[in-house]
């Protein structure tokens, strides 16, 4: 999809960028103190509407069973990545980091 839809990729890029700083520290061990907004969260939910607009039968069913498992987003903000990431993920997931930042 992101390959056949230039506008999509260039989306998904944006979204991953304005994110980093999110998982940088998570990371490195700050998710904890690092807080996830209502801004960010809209972003990632925009996202995935395009994906859900473009996508097959199978991707917009993954997409909203998901959404429907977690709750909606808008419970998350306000609260510390760490603690998205263990409603999300669940207890005692390991991150491991891919690169230095």
């Amino acid at each position: 999809m992101l390959l056949a839809d230039p506008k999509l990729a260039e989306t998904g890029i944006t979204v991953l960028t304005e994110l980093k700083p999110l998982f940088d520290k998570l990371l490195t061990g700050k998710g904890i103190e690092t807080i996830i907004s209502s801004k960010q969260l809209n972003t990632i939910d925009a996202f995935l509407n395009m994906l859900v607009n473009e996508g097959s039968p199978a991707l917009q069913k993954d997409i909203t069973d998901l959404r429907l498992k977690w709750g909606g987003f808008e419970q998350f903000a306000g609260k510390s990545i760490i603690d998205v990431q263990t409603k999300i993920l669940g207890h005692g997931v390991f991150l491991p980091r891919l690169s230095n930042p």
